[in-house]
């Protein structure tokens, strides 16, 4: 996502930032990756135990269940536009040490399953937000389980004002020590110990223990089988649809140095030169006719031949999004919006979380 020179000319093009690539986020870390970073006696954590240590005495987003940023930091980056993601130093991770990430061993879900650009397509994506989906809940369970079984109920997560802030939270300070001491009881000062113990504890559980506490739920076995399902749609030779079109949603720069430069609706950072006479002969493909009647006829009418390959590649990326026939003495009315493949003429839709 960064310039390399590759863009051809004419085009414009928005990149991230060499010094924060896509880093312009900050993790909220659970209570046992605190603990891992901590306890971790590898030379390369030393500068993120530093930062995480630091944090933890500024007393700023320090909590039973997790490490965080701040409330103010967290209202800027719910505000600010997409465009400023991976561009703006003001919302940077305090964990980006010179380009590295320096508790990279033991980031948290969100650092740890996204990606500018996937292999696999949608396919590829579905997968990605469906893990994440799956550890998200992995991390709220294991956090809450573990900072019950190292206090009890002597800590408390501290109530959140949607939306507000406190004073303190404004100016960028700790919280008063009458609130910091209601959040940690006994553990104030000791966050240190209480978060090592919290990794003592995940660490300690077996194979049974874990799906008790995460996969034993009916969120976990629901978000569980997603997963599966998106893992399996990976591996399945993809079978052509009886027809296909190009997604209208499909966004498209006009010929540029040979080329037509198209993004798909699933992934706005991931774009495809097509060469201008590909992306014209694309446009043959339609709801009124089946891929193989239409493959014939350009074979017959003008030598052209598609190879499945190039095909399922396009469908994976969607490009060419699944179409169904109009109903008799009807029309199409293909309107496809960036997270359905609208189904023409039937009322139903292909659509993807």
């Amino acid at each position: 996502m960064c310039d390399h020179g590759q863009v051809p000319e004419g085009v414009r093009a928005t990149f991230f930032r060499p010094e924060t690539k896509c880093c312009t986020f900050q993790p909220h870390l659970p209570n046992y990756h605190v603990g891992a970073i901590l306890a971790d006696t590898r030379e390369e954590l030393r500068e993120g135990q530093a930062r995480v240590r630091e944090q933890i005495r500024q007393g700023i987003g320090v909590t039973p269940h997790h490490l965080g940023p701040s409330r103010k930091w967290t209202l800027l980056y719910t505000a600010s536009s997409h465009e400023s993601f991976g561009r703006t130093s003001a919302l940077v991770c305090p964990y980006l040490d010179g380009g590295r990430c320096s508790i990279w061993h033991h980031r948290e879900v969100v650092c740890s399953t996204y990606y500018c650009k996937v292999d696999g397509g949608a396919p590829g994506k579905r997968f990605w937000v469906a893990l994440k989906d799956y550890l998200t809940h992995v991390e709220r369970e294991l956090m809450r389980w573990s900072a019950s079984q190292v206090a009890g109920s002597e800590v408390n997560q501290p109530k959140v004002r949607e939306g507000k802030l406190h004073l303190h939270e404004l100016e960028d300070r700790r919280p008063p020590d009458e609130m910091y001491r209601a959040t940690w009881g006994s553990w104030a000062t000791r966050e240190e110990e209480f978060y090592i113990a919290c990794y003592e504890r995940v660490r300690s559980l077996d194979r049974a223990g874990y799906a008790r506490i995460v996969e034993e739920t009916k969120e976990g076995r629901a978000l569980l089988g997603r997963l599966k399902s998106a893992r399996d749609a990976l591996d399945v030779q993809t079978k052509l649809p009886e027809r296909l079109v190009l997604h209208k949603s499909l966004r498209s720069l006009p010929v540029i140095q040979g080329g037509v430069l198209v993004t798909t609706p699933y992934n706005a950072y991931d774009s495809f030169n097509l060469e201008p006479e590909l992306y014209e002969i694309l446009g043959k493909f339609q709801p009124t006719t089946t891929v193989a009647a239409t493959r014939k006829q350009l074979a017959d009418e003008q030598g052209i031949e598609f190879d499945d390959a190039l095909l399922t590649h396009l469908h994976r990326h969607e490009i060419l999004v699944t179409a169904h026939a109009p109903p008799e003495g009807g029309t199409c009315d293909e309107t496809e919006g960036p997270r359905a493949a609208q189904v023409c003429g039937t009322g139903r839709s292909n659509t993807r979380s």
